[in-house]
C-alpha cells in the first residue's frame, strides 16, 4: 500500500473515532481544518483527502464556506421481521412523509396474480408512492393489494395514512411473515428525477410479499432505495450446536 493511501486511511479512522468518542450527532459542525490537522497530527492535504472519503461514504457532508458537518446516519432496514418501514424510520426519530404518485384499481397481470395468490385479472389496487425522510426523497415504492381481500382500501388510504395501521386496525389482518429479495439496479432518468439522484446511480432494489397468515398473501411490493440513505442489516444466530 502506498504511504499516502495508508495515511489517508489512518486519518479516516481517526476522524471516525473522533466523531464517535465525542458523540457528535447529525448536523454537528466539525472543528476547522487547521484545528483538526493539529489534533490528528496530519498535513492539510492528508486531512482533505480523508474528509473527501468521509463525504463519499455519507458520514459527513461539506457546505461551501461553512465547513464540514456530521451527516445523518443511514436508515437501517431490518431484514428480519415484518415491521412497517415507517415504524422503523420513526423509531429513529426521523420524519417520514409520503407523496402518492398514482393509486388505481386494476386487473392483476400474471406476475402480480402469482405473488398475491390470485386469479389472473382479479381486481387489485396498485399504489405508487414516493417516500421522504426529513423532506428528502429516499425511496420509491409500488404496492399491490387484493381488492377483494381489502375492500374499499382506495377510499381509506391517503398520504397521511399508514397502510400497516389499516391492515391491522381496520381489516384485522396484520402482516405476520414475509419474503424479501434484494439486488442492485440503476436509476432511470425518471427514477433519478423523483429521487433527486443522477441517472444510472446505483440503487437497492427490494421486492417481497408479506402474509397475514401462513398462506394468505397480504401485499406484494417493489421498491427502490437510495444507497446513500439506507443500509440493510440482519442479526445472524446459530439455532443449535452442529458438529463440524
Amino acid at each position: 500500500m502506498e504511504p499516502r493511501n495508508f495515511l489517508k486511511i489512518e486519518t479516516v479512522e481517526k476522524l471516525e473515532h473522533y466523531i464517535s468518542t465525542n458523540s457528535l450527532t447529525k448536523n454537528t459542525k466539525l472543528p476547522p481544518e487547521r484545528e483538526l490537522c493539529e489534533l490528528l497530527n496530519v498535513s492539510r492535504s492528508t486531512l482533505r483527502a480523508a474528509l473527501l472519503e468521509l463525504v463519499d461514504r455519507n458520514i459527513i457532508y461539506s457546505t461551501p464556506s461553512a465547513g464540514n458537518y456530521v451527516a445523518p446516519p443511514k436508515q437501517a432496514r431490518n431484514l428480519v421481521g415484518v415491521n412497517s418501514m415507517a415504524k422503523d424510520i420513526r423509531n429513529q426519530e426521523d420524519s417520514l412523509t409520503t407523496k402518492i404518485l398514482s393509486f388505481t384499481k386494476a386487473s392483476a397481470n400474471r406476475q402480480t396474480a402469482n405473488k398475491l395468490g390470485l386469479d389472473i385479472h382479479a381486481p387489485i389496487y396498485a399504489c405508487s408512492r414516493l417516500r421522504f425522510i426529513n423532506q428528502q426523497p429516499c425511496y420509491l415504492e409500488n404496492v399491490f393489494l387484493s381488492a377483494n381481500l381489502l375492500p374499499d382500501f382506495d377510499q381509506l388510504y391517503q398520504e397521511h395514512t399508514s397502510m400497516y395501521q389499516l391492515f391491522d386496525q381496520h381489516y384485522h389482518k396484520p402482516p405476520l411473515t414475509g419474503q424479501e429479495r434484494i439486488s442492485i439496479t440503476y436509476a432511470s432518468s425518471e427514477e433519478g428525477k423523483l429521487l433527486k439522484v443522477p441517472k444510472d446511480t446505483p440503487l437497492f432494489f427490494v421486492s417481497g410479499v408479506s402474509y397475514w397468515d401462513d398462506k394468505q398473501p397480504l401485499e406484494y411490493y417493489k421498491a427502490l432505495f437510495r444507497g446513500d440513505r439506507f443500509k440493510f442489516v440482519s442479526k445472524i444466530t446459530r439455532n443449535s450446536y452442529e458438529k463440524e
